[in-house]
């Protein structure tokens, strides 16, 4: 378990400061480790590396105006007005700390909670009850997403058709595989998402800047519990919404100050905090009821459900007891990079951005590679990566998540839906 901690601390500290790297690609540079791994250390590799890029990408996002995660908007925005007033110094040590505090104040919080939500396990299991959250999440990818509804729709039904390719188990039958044996086994998970998400993702990406100079300091005297506290109770109560909770609450949190008319710093110590908090809370209907709301939650159920295991309320407490000295180690360590160590991470920013990208590059080809060996299909897996790639760059110009979202969770989406039918007409 603490290998899997700091190892996902490490990599979660580089996700955060990366552009376009983030946790979800992280997941699948380290996919074949994963697979090896038991349970409690996948979970808690994936909330030490969620947890540790909420620190790090906050740091590109005030020194640079680049948003090293994508709920780094608020110190994007605020950037100009705390270096223009000389504050970064405070800037970087009250998110820190306010974010510090957020992610151990909610990880205590749901050690307490998690264990009266027995009540809810029935209605939680319930196929109308799962069937009714999947739509949702559909809906709110179509609604919450950059790109216009009807392309997000399109991009759904493409994830759709693209997880259907092969022997489908709900119908018993076999879908646009051509007589093909590999297409029967289905379109290879790694390889699909590495072309459509990653290189799309990848191909919009570039950080050559120069960080400014700013002065260090260990002064917590303008940290305000007040925003801090507004920012944790709302960061946590909106990670439970899919997909966008942690920007929902980041900006909502944000509004309040600015209603209330607070300073800069206030502002962006509330926006941090809530960051962190729904972390932690993002990852309970995954425990709790095995209901995936975000993209990298969704590759890890993947995952999970290949070593037979599944999540229930019964589960739940005692997988968050064995990994909360996890969370509090990450915790730990993304104050210490975030903090005393902000100015020397971003060294990363004085290498070609091009370099590290063939990099990352090279490492997705070797372990598609590699998965594909497992197999046997290691030809099959490179066309399908070929393609996927080439797909991935035309669509450069849109956001492939709810094609990945789709793809993925394609099985429990037809399956519950098509259950749901029959019980109900």
């Amino acid at each position: 378990m603490l290998i899997a901690a700091l190892a996902g601390s490490l990599i979660g500290a580089l996700a955060g400061l990366i552009p376009a790297i983030g946790t979800f690609v992280s997941l699948l540079l380290v996919y074949p480790w994963l697979v090896e791994m038991s349970v409690p250390e996948i979970i808690a590799f994936f909330v030490c590396l969620s947890s540790v890029s909420q620190f790090t990408g906050s740091v590109p996002a005030l020194m640079l105006k680049i948003p090293g995660e994508s709920s780094s908007i608020i110190a994007i925005k605020e950037s100009t007005e705390i270096q223009k007033r000389g504050e970064l110094g405070d800037a970087i040590a009250l998110t820190a700390v306010g974010s510090f505090l957020a992610g151990l104040g909610a990880a205590l919080f749901t050690i307490v909670f998690i264990g009266v939500l027995d009540g809810v396990s029935l209605l939680a299991f319930s196929n109308t009850f799962l069937t009714v959250i999947l739509m949702g999440l559909v809906a709110l990818f179509c609604l919450n997403n950059e790109n216009p509804v009807s392309h997000n729709i399109i991009m759904i039904a493409a994830g759709l058709l693209l997880g259907f390719v092969g022997f489908n188990s709900t119908f018993n039958t076999n879908f646009a595989s051509f007589g093909i044996s590999e297409l029967k086994t289905g379109l290879p998970l790694y390889p699909v998402i590495t072309g459509l998400f990653v290189v799309n993702e990848l191909s919009k990406s570039n950080f050559d800047v120069k960080p400014p100079e700013f002065k260090f300091t260990t002064s917590l005297k303008r940290f305000h519990w007040g925003s801090w506290l507004r920012g944790t109770v709302l960061g946590y109560m909106c990670g439970f919404l899919p997909m966008a909770g942690k920007i929902i609450g980041t900006t909502t949190g944000y509004a309040w100050e600015r209603a209330l008319k607070t300073t800069s710093l206030r502002r962006l110590l509330n926006a941090e905090s809530a960051n962190n908090s729904a972390i932690i809370s993002s990852l309970l209907p995954l425990l709790l009821f095995g209901i995936p709301i975000t993209l990298g939650e969704a590759l890890i159920f993947d995952i999970v459900e290949l070593k037979d295991f599944t999540f229930t309320i019964n589960t739940s407490e005692q997988l968050f007891r064995d990994i909360l000295p996890s969370i509090i180690l990450a915790n730990f360590i993304g104050l210490i990079i975030a903090w005393p160590l902000a100015k020397q991470s971003l060294a990363i920013f004085k290498l070609n951005s091009t370099a590290i990208f063939v990099c990352i590059g090279f490492i997705l080809i070797v372990t598609n590679v590699y998965i594909g060996s497992l197999s046997n299909q290691i030809v099959y897996y490179v066309v399908v990566l070929a393609l996927s790639s080439g797909a991935g760059y035309v669509l450069r110009r849109w956001d492939t998540m709810p094609l990945i979202f789709a793809f993925i969770l394609n099985d429990a989406i037809i399956s519950n839906t098509y259950r749901f039918y029959l019980l109900n007409f």
